[in-house]
């Protein structure tokens, strides 16, 4: 979520367990409904980041693939071949 100046983020430990694991970081980062959020607990006051900086700012690398978004699906296909199994499914 960004204005021009600042940028909310979450960052992972990519040495430590669960998070070691590259899947399990792309299920993370796909199970986060950014608009929703933004249209939720920020009343809407912001705009969902595709970047780490924001696209009018010079060092931003536009050419950059922009962040995912929210696919349920995926974060089960993900969470599955890491392991963590769904009973649901």
């Amino acid at each position: 979520f960004s204005g021009p100046l600042n940028t909310r983020l979450l960052a992972f430990n990519t040495q430590r367990f669960p998070t070691d694991d590259i899947r399990v970081r792309q299920a993370v980062i796909h199970a986060i409904d950014k608009e929703k959020m933004v249209a939720t607990s920020l009343l809407g006051q912001e705009t969902v980041a595709m970047r780490i900086f924001h696209e009018s700012l010079p060092f931003c690398n536009v050419n950059l693939s922009p962040a995912p978004g929210y696919d349920a699906d995926k974060v089960r296909l993900l969470l599955d071949s890491a392991g963590w199994r769904s009973e649901e499914h």
